[in-house]
């Protein structure tokens, strides 16, 4: 499914599904994508009432805005949710639906049985644990998976590891699973900081030097912040300009170094990421 918009997002910025004052707020922060979360930002007792204010937004026939959801963990209370969308949702209506992500996915069943309830939705299985991780490539190369996504902080508990080493090592299976189902790059998990710029801008560099494709935010001033560090710069861009120029016969000189094929083709995907 790569080219889509879920496919292609850099920036995903999440709003909790029982604050639908701040629904409209999402959508004009610029995000390529806005996610209404069911799971870890809404309180127990506020559930109902999130799945109620989204599907009222998201079935109006004017909707105010258009966005995926991120339903509970199946075990936890997903599948009252899937009931919910599948309800609310015919066929015409369910084009407001972005997607839905699947959180703490640990099987290619757990995808199915969301594909079941709403058929033709992308789904966004979120990797959280071990068990999640060792079934990536399996997860991936579902036909209803649009793309994976990754929830460090999940997936550091699940492990007992805080080191950022075994973390990378998380993002970088996912990265593989993902070229290998021929998947857009994923979606690295959310960093919690989002006052300090310098760490967000770190963090959204570091995942993009490690092959992820975006990042997850949880926070306004993180959407332009991500957004940029996953925009090549206009060096990067200038750079791939003059070797795309140079032209694809083989061995050739570009700033007086030798570029072949594979540099070509890395010169190709830096100028399809900054036309996006």
């Amino acid at each position: 499914m790569t080219g889509s918009p879920i496919a292609e997002a850099a920036t995903a910025l999440f709003v909790p599904g029982h604050r639908a004052d701040r629904f409209a707020k999402a959508v004009s922060c610029g995000a390529d994508l806005v996610i209404v979360d069911w799971e870890d930002a809404v309180p127990a007792d506020m559930k109902v009432q999130s799945r109620r204010d989204t599907l009222a937004a998201l079935t109006s026939p004017d909707p105010a805005f258009w966005a995926a959801v991120r339903i509970n963990a199946l075990s936890e209370g997903g599948a009252g949710d899937l009931d919910a969308l599948g309800n609310a949702f015919t066929t015409a209506r369910g084009a407001h639906l972005r997607a839905v992500l699947l959180p703490k996915a640990e099987s290619l069943a757990d995808v199915e049985t969301v594909a079941a309830a709403l058929p033709g939705v992308p789904i966004v299985p979120l990797v959280e644990t071990a068990a999640g991780l060792a079934v990536a490539v399996k997860l991936a190369a579902s036909p209803a998976v649009v793309r994976l996504g990754f929830g460090a902080l999940d997936f550091g508990v699940d492990v007992d590891a805080t080191s950022a080493i075994m973390l990378d090592h998380a993002r970088c299976a996912l990265v593989l699973a993902s070229r290998a189902a021929g998947l857009g790059p994923p979606l690295d998990s959310p960093n919690p900081e989002f006052r300090n710029e310098n760490l967000i801008r770190s963090s959204a560099t570091s995942a993009r030097a490690l092959g992820m494709g975006g990042q997850l935010c949880i926070h306004p001033n993180q959407v332009p912040i991500v957004a940029d560090a996953f925009t090549p710069t206009r060096a990067e861009i200038a750079w791939a300009q003059r070797v795309v120029d140079a032209g694809d016969y083989g061995a050739i000189a570009v700033d007086g170094a030798m570029v072949d094929r594979p540099v070509f083709l890395r010169a190709e995907r830096i100028l399809a990421r900054a036309a996006r």
